[in-house]
């Protein structure tokens, strides 16, 4: 019973900072579950998922699907070279500085909501995923990019181009 409160009590708290375009993305690959994942996002917050396996596409597609998107997720269990994780986290960042970015990693010893990662992503989750640590990571997320965004003003400026 109190694992259900604190489900409600988070999704209420995401619902009072994310409904600006009410659509998240994930992108992962095709022979991956990502029940969890949707049930979150559609069933308990309410926002469209969008699940893409084309990685060239959503890359090369970023910054539109950005305006459209109010944070995405990145399935990096794949991604065994840790220097082309922070690769892409820069190059997300130097696209979409103003996108919340979730990455989610099977090789890491544990989530990492603070914002610590925050030139790379603004919420590390570690997989396998549970509901309720994943919408704490979006919510995390959500507040670390804008805190993030707040307290440095050369970001602020660089995401409003």
């Amino acid at each position: 019973m109190m694992h259900q409160n604190v489900i409600a009590d988070i999704s209420s708290l995401r619902h009072q900072r994310v409904s600006r375009n009410g659509c998240a993305a994930l992108l992962g690959y095709k022979d991956q579950d990502y029940s969890v994942i949707r049930a979150a996002i559609q069933d308990d917050l309410g926002l469209k998922l969008t699940i893409c396996d084309d990685w060239g596409k959503v890359t090369e597609r970023l910054e539109f699907l950005a305006t459209r998107m109010d944070f995405a997720i990145f399935d990096l269990s794949r991604m065994t070279d840790p220097d082309d994780i922070v690769s892409f986290g820069f190059e997300l960042r130097r696209r979409v500085p103003r996108l919340p970015v979730i990455f989610m990693l099977e090789d890491i010893q544990r989530d990492d909501l603070s914002c610590e990662r925050s030139a790379i992503c603004d919420a590390t989750l570690k997989l396998p995923l549970r509901k309720a640590t994943l919408l704490l990571g979006i919510d995390a997320a959500i507040y670390n990019r804008d805190h993030v965004l707040s307290c440095r003003p050369w970001e602020r400026l660089r995401a409003v181009r």
